[in-house]
């Protein structure tokens, strides 16, 4: 049996090559993903551990109580699963050097015991700590401008309150690792019992680090290792009793790092297994390839006593061969495609603390094996059932007399005729997936976004191929009307490719499948990113409201904006008075809502904010300049059931005062402004200052907005104001430019890793059209040669394939285009239900070409090439050989 499949597979060494190839791509992808996001996971760990501190456990008692070092080492050192036990003493103090105070943290520690938690890079000088010495940091050293041998002088408050100096000796300047959160600069380390002498408390700590058994902790089993941290911790907690604090650190770190990485990870998968689905395809095509070219010797099997078990044996076990060494070959081929992505995926702060990590676990290994065999047993069952139910007899019948069989099929099939059924269940299967997905993310049924995320990605991946259905159900006359356009060019010739597509539809259709698979979800993604792009920025141009915004930290007083008009570049500003949070309703209070009111210059506002892109009425916030009038929401005015004219009731400081309604606004740029009556519960009201004054009786402002003469000067007005402003007032600046940019930057990093993945399924469908091609050419040997004998020159033979390959490649990707179009359109509209921005589709001249020629170009090149090299043999010798078939 093994040489049998080993002769088959040899026989057919192309197909069995790309089979390989394609299984091992997508074995690599999924492979290359679980490894970095394994390393990713590593390397987190690692930077957090250096931040916040390299042990598991902290016990503490309130707010840095002191309490008993003996008492507690005695009840918890019996726990075997602990390492190391840090005991520290934290206590303030100042270090007075010349005229200057320098503010640090004294931390008590014992050395000898503090080996295994954290360590210390010496800079300069050494580790031995004694009486009436310290070692400092590096920062705090730099600052306080000594070396090792210098004394420094130190003032703090003991237990007793009494403030106490001492002078020490420096013996050494470290940096350190894990010790204690890595911003804690300014840190003078004592020995332990020196620092409970000196503080006077003697035998007490009121901080200790826990470090549990190194093989208790394995990231790449994230549950095991925070069960085993948690688990401890209770124990200790139960065990000091619950005047302690005991927290387990390291769990809560793993927990939230995992998390994130592991709904990172799905989100990669589920656009990696579109190049798995390529593959199945892929083995599928070629499966029922080969058994086509096959018929006689599975007939004459079947003659001499083969059993349908043992061809379904024979046909199933060869495809599960070629499918692990795919996996074997995507196992090794993962290793390389992890370090790309690993430089992709993984932040920049983390490539540090993953240079020279390479984690490969036996379920890494397994899965590129089980991949491979997933793959080829999905895609060689089917195949491999047709073949053990072919009857001998049709088997072993001539070749003349199975071609006028496949003739008489092909009338009863009708290849030209579309295919209701395949419309109608496009059709429906997409319409009824589409309303779910519309209905589960409006009425958000999900509380785990994990599982909404992996839901909405099986939706879209539905509807897709649904689409795509429809299509196939059209495909002959597509391809009728693409030859009828190609032959204004080629004239006969496009005719010819036109019914050999047909010819052999079932083949054409899978092709065309895999294509508009990879294309529709290039497209998506494209698609959605772009436009999700335009709705952050549309979304931060309303929460911002202008090109800057000074927060004040503090009250800002009117006078302000004095300073303000002398800053160069600065067009137009607006500043907004510190809200008053009231309830509000109508008249009788019938219905009321908790909203905001803001007091603004209305005509400042109109000149400062991004009300143009979003055709608001300038005219309409004029009218609050009248006294006691105000701007409300859309939403806010139908919860309240009011309308322009109307009044709304409030009571302030013991007063109660009416606004008259002069205009009402979808939305207001900087303000939390609604559309919808659901969401007017918190939303904002505006008036006038002078209104604003009337209530209050005074004004502060909160915030500013500014608006730039031009965008390039937004860099230059921020440090202007910072430079003007910031020595008076405690102020924050922030420009628009910076949220756009680092929104920008995050959704093209996104599209850039799901695009390189799903290139991957690009280049199997591109792999599938070649082989096409290339059977096509053997298929049609009779055909070639009868073509050659009545004059049709190499060109014309490969010229007619090529247009074979690039009908079937258009069609693919304009239905991959309409498929992604529509599911875009469905995701856009449920965001504008979700959200506030109505924003629409954002289609980029620039990718849509650039996909047309990444899926189109290399098709046809190959299938030229290919047709024009297999197709070069003599005439007569190709004649003959085609009878003798």
């Amino acid at each position: 049996m093994i040489t049998l499949l080993l002769r088959n597979i040899s026989r057919r060494k192309f197909r069995a090559a790309i089979m390989i190839i394609s299984i091992g791509l997508a074995a690599s992808l999924l492979v290359s993903l679980e490894m970095t996001t394994t390393v990713a996971l590593y390397s987190a760990l690692r930077a957090y551990t250096e931040y916040v501190g390299d042990f598991d456990i902290i016990v503490t008692k309130g707010n840095f109580v002191l309490f008993n070092t003996s008492e507690v080492l005695s009840k918890i050192q019996s726990f075997s699963e602990i390492y190391a036990i840090g005991p520290r003493l934290l206590f303030g103090a100042a270090i007075l050097r010349n005229v200057s105070t320098i503010y640090a943290v004294i931390a008590g520690i014992n050395i000898s015991e503090e080996e295994k938690i954290g360590g210390f890079e010496i800079i300069e000088g050494d580790l031995n700590l004694g009486k009436n010495t310290c070692i400092l940091l590096e920062n705090i050293a730099k600052v306080a401008g000594v070396s090792p041998g210098d004394n420094i002088s130190i003032m703090f408050y003991d237990t007793l309150g009494y403030l106490r100096s001492l002078t020490l000796k420096v013996v050494g300047i470290v940096r350190q690792y894990g010790k204690l959160p890595a911003d804690m600069n300014s840190v003078i380390f004592l020995d332990l019992s020196f620092s409970q002498e000196i503080f006077g408390a003697e035998d007490e700590i009121n901080f200790l680090a826990i470090k549990i058994r190194p093989e208790l902790i394995d990231p790449r089993d994230v549950d095991w290792s925070i069960r085993n941290i948690v688990g401890l911790a209770e124990r200790i907690q139960v065990c000091l009793g619950f005047e302690f604090t005991v927290s387990p650190l390291k769990a809560q770190i793993l927990s939230a790092v995992s998390e994130g990485l592991m709904f990172q990870r799905m989100l990669y998968d589920s656009f990696a297994s579109i190049t798995t689905i390529m593959a199945v395809l892929l083995v599928l095509m070629i499966s029922l390839m080969n058994i086509h070219d096959r018929l006689r010797e599975i007939g004459i099997l079947r003659a001499i006593g083969a059993s349908r078990i043992r061809i379904f044996t024979l046909y199933f076990l060869e495809v599960l061969m070629i499918g692990t060494f795919g996996g074997i070959i995507g196992l090794f081929l993962g290793i390389s495609v992890h370090y790309l992505l690993r430089d992709m995926i993984l932040p920049s702060v983390l490539h540090k603390y993953a240079e020279n990590l390479l984690v490969i676990r036996i379920e890494t290994l397994a899965t590129g094996i089980l991949i491979g065999l997933l793959i080829s047993m999905i895609g060689g069952l089917y195949p491999a059932i047709k073949a053990s139910f072919i009857p001998p007899r049709e088997a072993l019948q001539p070749a003349a007399r199975r071609i006028k069989l496949l003739e008489i099929v092909e009338k009863k099939i009708a290849p030209e005729a579309i295919d209701s059924r395949l419309i109608l269940l496009g059709l429906g299967v997409a319409g009824s997936i589409s309303m779910i997905a519309v209905m589960l993310t409006t009425m958000m049924i999900s509380n785990n976004l994990r599982t909404l995320i992996l839901m909405l990605f099986s939706a879209v991946l539905i509807v897709i191929a649904s689409i795509i259905l429809i299509f196939v159900g059209f495909f002959p006359k597509i391809v009728k009307f693409m030859s009828i356009v190609f032959s204004s060019i080629f004239k006969t010739l496009s005719r010819i490719a036109g019914r050999n597509i047909l010819r052999y539809k079932h083949r054409s259709i899978i092709l065309f499948f895999m294509l508009s698979l990879a294309v529709a979800s290039l497209f998506t993604i494209s698609f959605l990113a772009n436009t999700q792009i335009e709705a952050t920025e549309h979304s931060i141009k309303l929460g911002i409201g202008a090109d800057i915004v000074i927060y004040g930290r503090e009250p800002l007083p009117e006078n302000i904006t004095s300073q303000l008009e002398q800053i160069i570049g600065i067009e137009a500003y607006c500043p907004i008075t510190y809200p008053i949070s009231v309830r509000i309703g109508d008249v009788v209070y019938w219905r009321t809502a908790y909203v905001k009111i803001y007091g603004i210059d209305p005509e400042n506002y109109t000149h400062t904010t991004y009300m143009e892109d979003f055709n608001l009425d300038p005219d309409g916030i004029a009218t609050i300049n009248e006294n006691m009038s105000a701007m409300i929401s859309k939403g806010l005015a139908e919860f309240l059931d009011v309308g322009i004219g109307d009044r709304i009731r409030f009571e302030y400081g013991r007063k109660t005062y009416l606004l008259n309604i002069t205009h009402i606004s979808p939305k207001a740029p900087g303000f939390a402004f609604t559309t919808y009556e659901s969401r007017a519960q918190g939303t904002d009201i505006l008036v006038s200052l002078r209104t604003f004054r009337n209530i209050t009786g005074n004004i502060w402002f909160s915030r500013i907005l500014i608006k730039v003469r031009s965008r390039s000067y937004i860099e230059q007005v921020v440090e202007d104001i910072m430079s003007t402003l910031s020595d008076s007032y405690d102020i924050q600046v922030a420009s628009i430019e910076e949220y756009l940019e680092r929104s920008e930057e995050a959704l093209k990093f996104l599209e850039k890793i799901v695009s390189t993945l799903l290139s991957f399924a690009i280049f199997v469908a591109i792999l599938g059209e070649m082989l096409s091609v290339m059977t096509a050419v053997k298929e049609r040997t009779w055909e070639i040669g009868v073509l050659r004998a009545i004059g049709a020159r190499r060109s014309h033979v490969a010229l007619i394939f090529m247009l074979e390959a690039v009908m079937v490649s258009i069609i693919g990707f304009l239905a991959g285009f309409v498929a992604a179009y529509i599911v875009t359109y469905e995701a856009t509209y449920i965001m504008n239900a979700i959200g506030e921005l109505g924003i629409s589709i954002v289609i980029h001249g620039e990718t849509t070409m650039r996909i047309f020629l990444i899926v189109v170009i290399p098709t046809a090149i190959l299938a030229y090439l290919a047709s024009y090299v297999l197709s070069g043999k003599n005439i007569a010798e190709t004649i003959a050989k085609a009878e003798r078939v």
